[in-house]
């Protein structure tokens, strides 16, 4: 039976003076981790790659250890991080994908144990697939998590910083505490699909992802020329790596997360103390499960709770394998998952259809030998089954699935509980293989995500609906069709989605709002009530979007919708408390103020009224009706002054808006208040209406009777006004307003103010 070492491997070829350091005792050095995101090893100059424009990684691996065989565990990001930072693989700690789920509060993590031996602790952020709720703030004095939307992209997971961003933030900071012991790290994001790199590296690079990595590396330079200058560079231990690589279609994958070739799990890995780290490159098979037990070997900060090799001390025994993962497949489409175990110079990947390879002979896995060399075959699967049984859990999973699909891991070997025998057995087998759908569905469906966020619906809609019959159960697929139909303002048309998302995931609160946002269209209240308060009555779940102060959104849509509903029923007290109860979450929110101050009006609760609209034009100054009733509920209290300034203030938002223009016309010619009337301006304003209507409107027309009258000039008065009162009787329901007009005819026609 072997023995694994999961984040080492035989130090074969080290090219370096000694392989194993010792300090004297503890030493309060300073560590710098720079996480590279969505980064290939094989993109940097320093790893062979002749176009690159990377001389800070360059350098930073001429002066330290460079790492030709670092593999990530988990080609995702939240997963790979939390791997960095705990020392414990995916199936340790329960989280293996992102958003699905968080870090358990209380494991063990590298900041943690840093700050107890008193240093400082930072983390700078470039993806909201880092935000703290994922759990990966323990332990650090600061997580900036500050994340920018990109215009007019309202998916949360959308949220990012810019490289520059980032480090301006982390320098700040390091100029301010540097003069302590400090674990900084440093998250950049910029290589991520789609790359926007900015000038000049969107210009020099014919692949926007190489300029994307060279404006990266700029920023690297930018932290270690700050070591240099402060005289840091001696005493702080910079550790860099990829979280994980980018498939360009070498296997059929666009992107990552899907599949385990070396292009997602192969990344860079760049060791640097002066002095006390090895300068070389080291051939070492070394997984990011080692990187917390590496720094602190260096620091001699040795901690029970992470218990796996330094990449430092010696190497494993004959036997070696680094373990990768993804469960991404299943979670998203129902798919098989897959794992995998490599070796110096083997990969084996368990799946569907077993795969291995020679990686000295074949390192670009184009030939599949699982069928001409059987008996390493199974040599492989069986020391990955050993692997995973070894492998505790040290907290139970929180996977955002239904129980069924839960269950269903489970029995695939993927989940607390599971025995290895399940590997060998036919469950992963009949399931649909992802290496077969990559390229027919996965990619398509990746492509309809950029063409949402890029507003274009249409096209979307239409390649979803073509990949689905291939993949009928796919979560991620049916969820793009359900948000593409509402973003096209069709929610009927998402309902076939939303039921058969509902049969496999019962207890997703965003679609059952979704379902009850259906039921309020077609104006089945009562049923929409129920929805929504089925939907309300459930947990949160991690992957909904909040607000600044970690409020849910769609439970605040859920309560707005709900009281529509109500209010629609007439039942004005239970919606107002609704829309109460939404505002003491969020009083900044519009709707539920302007909601809630048309309810008051219902109510006859004016002043009330008067105070919710104001609170919802303070929070967005270009909402139409709200402005036109606030202006009237103005008028009727007698603050005429006020209602006018409203008025005015919309017709700068919107020069010659009609609306706002026969109002202010019409209270400024009849107003009670001598002292706010002005017959003067209401004809000006009267005249710029009908010319706005083309003098074929019979209000505008009785407003500018109304000005004329009040100018004095009782002849143009009456002209107007009967004008107006025949082309109101000429059209449809006009019967009313031509009956109000009347009287005020009369009072002209005996030289009389229409007041």
């Amino acid at each position: 039976m072997r023995r694994f070492w999961f984040a080492t491997a035989i130090l074969s070829a080290l090219v370096l003076a000694c392989a194993v350091w010792r300090f004297s005792g503890p030493r309060k050095l300073n560590v710098l981790l720079i996480t590279l995101d969505t980064t290939r090893a094989d993109r940097l100059g320093c790893y062979g790659y002749g176009i690159a424009e990377t001389p800070a990684l360059d350098r930073l691996a001429e002066s330290g250890l460079r790492f030709t065989q670092a593999h990530t565990h988990v080609p995702m990001t939240l997963p790979s991080h939390a791997t960095m930072l705990t020392g414990l693989l995916p199936p340790e700690l329960g989280l293996r994908d992102n958003a699905n789920n968080r870090l358990a509060q209380g494991t063990p993590t590298l900041p943690q144990t840093l700050r107890r031996h008193g240093y400082r602790t930072a983390a700078f952020l470039a993806s909201f697939v880092l935000d703290r709720r994922f759990g990966l703030d323990q332990g650090f004095d600061v997580y900036d998590d500050r994340m920018a939307a990109p215009a007019g992209n309202e998916n949360m997971f959308a949220r990012q910083n810019r490289g520059d961003v980032v480090c301006d933030r982390a320098l700040a900071w390091l100029d301010k505490n540097s003069s302590q012991p400090f674990f900084c790290w440093v998250h950049f994001y910029d290589p991520h699909m789609p790359c926007h790199p900015p000038p000049p590296f969107d210009k020099k690079f014919r692949d926007p992802y190489d300029g994307a990595v060279a404006f990266m590396d700029s920023q690297v330079n930018r932290l270690t020329e700050f070591l240099d200058q402060r005289g840091l560079t001696a005493k702080t231990l910079v550790v860099v790596c990829g979280d994980h690589g980018e498939g360009f279609a070498e296997h059929g994958e666009d992107g990552h997360g899907l599949l385990l070739y070396e292009e997602t799990l192969h990344v860079p890995l760049i060791l640097r103390l002066p002095g006390r780290i090895p300068v070389g490159t080291s051939h070492r098979l070394a997984g990011l499960s080692a990187i917390t037990p590496t720094v602190l070997d260096v620091l001699q900060r040795h901690d029970p709770a992470f218990q796996r090799a330094s990449l430092l001390q010696d190497a494993a025994p004959a036997a070696e394998g680094c373990y990768g993962e993804s469960v991404y497949p299943f979670i998203a489409y129902r798919w098989a998952p897959l794992c995998s175990l490599t070796t110096k110079r083997w990969k084996y990947i368990f799946g569907p259809v077993p795969e291995l390879y020679d990686l000295e002979a074949d390192p670009l896995e184009k030939k599949n030998l699982a069928g001409a060399e059987p008996a390493m075959t199974d040599q492989m699967n069986a020391d990955l089954e050993q692997m995973r049984a070894s492998l505790k859990p040290r907290k139970t999973e929180t996977l955002a699935l239904d129980p069924q699909a839960l269950a269903q891991l489970r029995s695939l070997g993927y989940l607390a509980g599971a025995t290895p025998s399940a590997l060998s057995g036919q469950a992963i087998t009949n399931l649909p293989n992802p290496v077969t759908l990559v390229r027919e569905v996965h990619n398509p469906c990746g492509l309809a995500r950029q063409l949402r966020d890029n507003g274009d619906y249409a096209h979307a809609l239409a390649l979803l609906q073509s990949i689905l019959p291939k993949s009928t159960n796919s979560i991620e697929i049916l969820e793009a069709l359900m948000g593409t139909c509402i973003d096209m303002g069709q929610a009927t048309n998402a309902l076939p989605y939303i039921q058969t998302l509902l049969t496999l995931e019962p207890n997703s609160r965003v679609t059952l709002v979704n379902l009850g946002g259906i039921s309020l269209e077609q104006k089945r209240y009562e049923e929409a009530i129920r929805i929504y308060r089925q939907a309300l009555a459930l947990p949160m779940d991690i992957r909904e979007s909040t607000f600044s102060n970690g409020v849910s959104q769609i439970a605040i849509k859920a309560r707005v919708n709900m009281a529509v509903c109500l209010t629609e029923l007439k039942r004005f007290d239970e919606a107002a408390t609704l829309y109460e109860q939404v505002l003491r979450d969020v009083p900044d929110y519009v709707s539920a103020n302007n909601n809630l101050g048309n309810v008051r009006v219902l109510q006859g609760r004016n002043a009330e009224a008067i105070a919710q609209f104001g609170k919802a034009l303070a929070a967005d100054p270009s909402l139409y009706r709200t402005r036109e009733n606030l202006g009237r509920l103005l008028c009727e209290a007698g603050e005429y002054r006020q209602a006018f300034a409203v008025w005015r203030k919309g017709l700068k938002l919107r020069p010659g808006d009609p609306v706002y223009l026969y109002h202010l016309a019409w209270w400024l010619a009849t107003c009670p208040d001598a002292a706010c009337r002005n017959g003067k301006e209401a004809l000006s304003l009267a005249l710029e209406l009908c010319k706005r209507v083309d003098w074929s409107n019979a209000q505008a027309l009785d407003c500018l009777a109304a000005a004329y009258a009040e100018t004095g000039d009782c002849a143009a008065a009456v002209k107007y006004a009967e004008q107006g009162e025949t082309l109101a009787k000429s059209v449809p329901d006009g019967a009313s307003l031509a009956a109000e007009m009347a009287p005020r005819l009369e009072r002209y026609r005996q030289g009389k103010t229409a007041r």
